[in-house]
């Protein structure tokens, strides 16, 4: 994690980060999925209400670990490199 993305983290998301609100933190930042359900279908899309600075800091964090982080690269491609 860069300090540009740290900072934002700690300045936008800081209450939910000291009340350790793991929930609250996912919605701000886009992360957390929304269902949308009815009798015959069930459908998962991407929050679209979330805080821009926070979703755009959780994306470039998730890229640099994708790239850097041997743990992160095998989630989302889980074949061998």
């Amino acid at each position: 994690m860069g300090r540009i993305v740290l900072a934002t983290l700690l300045a936008e998301a800081f209450d939910a980060l000291q009340r350790r609100d793991y929930a609250a933190l996912r919605s701000s930042t886009g992360v957390a999925s929304v269902t949308k359900r009815s009798g015959k279908s069930c459908i998962v899309v991407r929050r679209q209400a979330s805080h821009d600075r926070l979703a755009n800091a959780m994306y470039d964090w998730a890229r640099v670990a994708v790239q850097h982080d041997l743990k992160s690269r095998w989630k989302e491609h889980p074949w061998p490199i």
